[in-house]
């Protein structure tokens, strides 16, 4: 929603990015509602992943009952946001959707896109905004935002499945 023309952000030749992200977030708000109806997302006892296999498990106290395949958005730490396709230590195969921001940020001129590391006072909704991006870029099915000790791992869903 546009209250002020002066807080635009247009990049070359006039994309409108605030516009864009705001329809990415609609969107990943929809998916997300929608998965949570479909699989529970977000009120399961337990996750884990295995990012080395790009999978993510969601448990009760009976076992796995969902997995997913994911791509690696970034992290958020209590300092900054940390794209996963910067992050030299996670596996090539599975941040391939994060680049495609970088890609695209490089393209219309995106900072927050195309940078490494995003700083914030509040780096949660930032973490979301740039997972809404990626998963827009990626058609991904929806996001979780995986807690850490320091922040969260944010990951695009590609596909959930009952087990």
């Amino acid at each position: 929603m546009k209250f002020l023309k002066i807080f635009e952000k247009k990049g070359p030749g006039g994309f409108d990015y605030d516009q864009w992200i705001t329809a990415a977030e609609i969107e990943l708000a929809t998916k997300q509602a929608a998965l949570t109806d479909a699989f529970n997302l977000g009120q399961w006892t337990s996750w884990n992943a295995d990012l080395a296999a790009g999978k993510i498990f969601f448990s009760d106290e009976s076992g796995v009952r969902v997995v997913g395949e994911v791509q690696i958005v970034g992290s958020r730490g209590s300092k900054d946001w940390l794209w996963a396709w910067a992050n030299k230590g996670l596996p090539a195969a599975f941040v391939q959707d994060s680049a495609l921001a970088k890609a695209f940020g490089d393209e219309h001129g995106i900072e927050e896109l195309s940078q490494a590391s995003v700083t914030a006072a509040d780096l949660e909704p930032v973490g979301w905004r740039l997972t809404a991006a990626v998963v827009r870029l990626s058609d991904a099915i929806g996001a979780y935002s995986a807690p850490t000790g320091t922040g969260a791992l944010l990951l695009a869903i590609k596909t959930l499945t009952r087990v």
